[in-house]
């Protein structure tokens, strides 16, 4: 320790930097055996050269606690040596002031949220000392160019850095805004609240009154009367602080109506992701933002298209032609294109299915067909599979990559729900579910 004390005193000839540059209090992270860089300065303590992390404690004397092994909590005095800025190489970014911060209004903060092909909300808020717009991330999703606009401003986004939260569907913009609004810290059920956005994608901010109605770990559950255009505008409590972002809605047709009637859940559910200071959050540049959603969109694009095949080929068997959504002469085009054939075989003129004398003539020719039809199915189902778990280990950002990994799964159980079809139809396949 004295030695320590000697190397200070024995440095005292540099012109230190005058007490003013610094405030007290404030900490620094830094790494041992790389240069140590406080705003504008360089600090260097120990008679080796080493280097460590250091807190100031007194602005006015310059005295600081070293943390190291050797001198854990010993109270020292050292100069800011200027000089040593050029002898580290690089010089440091310049300090920049920093901003205070005001509480925004939401008639301030709420924004309407536009892109080429989708239409939402956002808003401005006070996280982390900093201001930043909050919206969902399906709101942006494939979008070249976000813009965000209310009648006090507009922000227009397409490049720079975005910040994508690593387990709910919110991302953040950075901004140099100096009036946001404030983060609520506790949410219960039965509180108040209000959500803002831009309902039905009008262009309006409207204000929807609600109460929460559950509460869990990443989201809430509230009544607010939020449709499509309402995603990524705030809910807030009570006293004007944000609590969650509006999301999406559900409905429980997966629940057998008797089960529901006469519950609020025999209609549409809301549910907002909550916002607060625990969420993990990826910083990405905005156009790797774009390339990766757009491939997500992609991803879950197919995946959906799949189902709804899906769904026809168990339950309405040739009932209806299928949409084609592939590129002309591809195998998954030739597959749509040998069902639809398959379809009008079965079916009249006048669009109704044929009937029972004529399935029966048709029946043997379409045995092969049908069941050529399904072991395509599947056998697409598996190579696609193959390609989007490809595609989903190039993808890099956790949020994006977890939806490519959900997609995966919907289709591999798409493959699954097929199979299991095709051995009970024994043989006979798809024609098995014809109405007789």
């Amino acid at each position: 320790m004295k030695t320590l004390l000697a190397l200070a005193c024995s440095l005292a000839f540099f012109s230190p930097l005058c007490a003013a540059d610094f405030a007290k209090g404030d900490k620094v992270e830094l790494v041992k055996d790389s240069p140590i860089y406080f705003k504008d300065a360089v600090l260097r303590v120990a008679h080796t050269g080493e280097r460590f992390t250091v807190i100031l404690q007194n602005a006015a004397t310059h005295k600081v606690y070293l943390s190291a092994q050797d001198a854990l909590g010993k109270e020292i005095a050292v100069n800011v040596l200027d000089s040593e800025l050029r002898k580290a190489g690089s010089e440091p970014a310049p300090q920049i002031p920093r901003k205070e911060l005001h509480e925004a209004t939401p008639e301030q903060a709420v924004y309407l949220a536009e892109t080429k092909n989708s239409a939402g909300s956002g808003f401005m808020v006070q996280m982390n000392r900093a201001c930043y717009v909050v919206t969902n991330a399906h709101v942006v999703t494939s979008a070249a160019k976000v813009e965000f606009k209310n009648p006090v401003g507009r922000l227009t986004i397409a490049s720079g850095q975005v910040e994508v939260a690593d387990d709910r569907d919110l991302v953040r913009f950075p901004s140099d805004s100096d009036a946001g609004l404030l983060l609520g810290r506790e949410v219960k059920a039965d509180d108040e609240v209000v959500a803002y956005g831009n309902s039905a994608g009008e262009g309006v901010v409207t204000k929807l009154p609600g109460k929460v109605l559950g509460v869990g770990v990443e989201k809430i559950e509230i009544s607010c009367e939020i449709i499509p255009g309402n995603s990524g505008g705030p809910i807030l409590n009570s006293q004007g602080r944000v609590l969650a972002v509006a999301s999406y809605l559900t409905h429980t047709g997966n629940v057998a109506e008797w089960i529901k009637n006469g519950t609020r859940f025999d209609k549409a559910r809301r549910f907002a992701y909550c916002l607060n200071d625990g969420i993990k959050w990826t910083s990405v540049p905005f156009s790797q933002f774009l390339n990766e959603s757009s491939q997500v969109d992609s991803i879950w694009e197919l995946a959906d298209y799949f189902a709804q095949v899906l769904n026809q080929l168990l339950y309405h068997t040739f009932e209806a032609e299928l949409e084609n959504k592939f590129p002309k002469n591809g195998e998954l085009s030739n597959f749509i294109t040998t069902y639809n054939r398959a379809t009008k075989m079965l079916s009249n003129k006048d669009g109704t299915l044929a009937t029972d004398r004529e399935i029966a003539m048709s029946n043997s020719k379409l045995k092969g067909t049908a069941k050529s039809l399904t072991s395509d199915f599947v056998r697409i189902i598996d190579a696609t599979a193959k390609d989007f778990q490809f595609k989903g280990q190039r993808i890099k950002t956790p949020y994006f990559k977890k939806q490519a990994q959900e997609a995966l799964l919907d289709l591999r159980e798409a493959s699954r729900i097929v199979t299991e079809n095709a051995k009970l139809a024994s043989g006979s396949n798809f024609l098995k579910a014809v109405p007789q």
